[in-house]
């Protein structure tokens, strides 16, 4: 009963404050409110370094002809989205007021989930008067908060100095993760410039030049690719370079390391026996009886051309049969 002569007592005193201040016919005698809100959608960056954050403008109008106070009310679906906005706003009569609406979302959400949010405007006071809740008019708008989607790569790998013979084949391995919350596309591209050793220009060999797949948030993969080291004169450095990125952005992570590849065998006991028709084995094998028997064997060798070409043009019959008896008179393996 108390509640009912409340209620009429206000609507008796804004009846009067009406006739007071302005003529019935021109205006809207009746408190009201009505609120729009744009865009009703939200979809809010969460990545790391962004502020989680995403701003609407909303409007208040007030079709009446008393000035009134509004509250305003949010709510989300869920307590991992919150809203920043004014508790409360003034509305001149047959005026309108803009407010704003800041959702802020938590880290690590899923882009799977979608979340409702609603605001509500109620008019608490008309010309000073305090509107009982039964009778308060009041308005809503509404709409949806999406997360968006994004990848973020990570890799991990030893870039030390590798040491590599000549001809060798080694191997290289990258770690790649996805720390976002987003499926995408991801891996690496290789390659190693040119290295001049001399008068020749080498290169490293590669088994692949990229390597790309599709890793899910939280997961990763291991990205493995072999190279196989030239045969250079002398001692050459490589230089790979690694870019790693996700499929088609523009931005890279770089990652290099070198290859060291020690010089092919050659010289030495090697470039002698090539000229002496020997082979590397054997060179060796002489080598460890000493170098005063490699100079015997170089003139041995020189001495029987001379004579043999010698012997060719004076008695082509004989000259197999002389050689090989001059061979046994003048060295014999067994002397040694």
């Amino acid at each position: 009963m108390k509640g009912m002569r409340r209620v009429f007592l206000t609507i008796l005193l804004l009846l009067c404050s009406n006739l007071v201040i302005t003529p019935v016919s021109a205006q809207n005698p009746v408190p009201g409110i009505s609120i729009d809100c744009d865009p009703k959608d939200v979809s809010i960056d969460i990545q790391p370094g962004s502020s989680r954050t995403y701003s609407i403008i909303c409007t208040a109008e007030n079709p009446s002809i008393f000035a009134e106070e509004v509250r305003i009310e949010t709510s989300v679906s869920e307590n991992v989205i919150s809203i920043t906005s004014p508790s409360s706003i003034t509305v001149p009569a047959n005026g309108d007021v803009d407010f704003t609406l800041t959702f802020k979302a938590n880290q690590g959400l899923s882009p799977t989930t979608t979340y409702s949010w609603n605001v509500t405007a109620t008019v608490t006071t008309a010309n000073g008067i305090t509107m009982p809740d039964a009778i308060a008019p009041s308005d809503n708008d509404g709409g949806d908060v999406f997360i968006r989607a994004y990848a973020r790569m990570s890799i991990s790998m030893s870039t030390m100095t590798r040491y590599l013979s000549a001809g060798e084949t080694a191997n290289a391995t990258i770690e790649i993760s996805n720390d976002g919350n987003g499926a995408a596309k991801m891996g690496c591209t290789y390659a190693a410039e040119a290295v001049a050793v001399g008068e020749k220009t080498h290169e490293l060999i590669f088994d692949s030049n990229s390597h790309y797949e599709n890793v899910e948030p939280n997961s990763g993969y291991t990205l493995s690719f072999n190279f196989t080291s030239p045969s250079p004169g002398d001692v050459a450095v490589f230089e790979i370079i690694i870019q790693c990125n996700i499929f088609e952005d523009d931005e890279y992570q770089i990652e290099e390391f070198k290859v060291e590849v020690e010089a092919a065998k050659g010289g030495g006991l090697s470039s002698l026996g090539n000229s002496l028709g020997v082979d590397d084995s054997t060179m060796m094998m002489v080598g460890g009886v000493g170098v005063g028997i490699v100079a015997l064997l170089v003139v041995m060798f020189i001495g029987l051309k001379i004579k043999s070409n010698k012997r060719r043009d004076s008695n082509a019959d004989d000259w197999d049969d002389e050689i090989f008896e001059e061979e046994d008179d003048e060295f014999d393996f067994d002397d040694l």
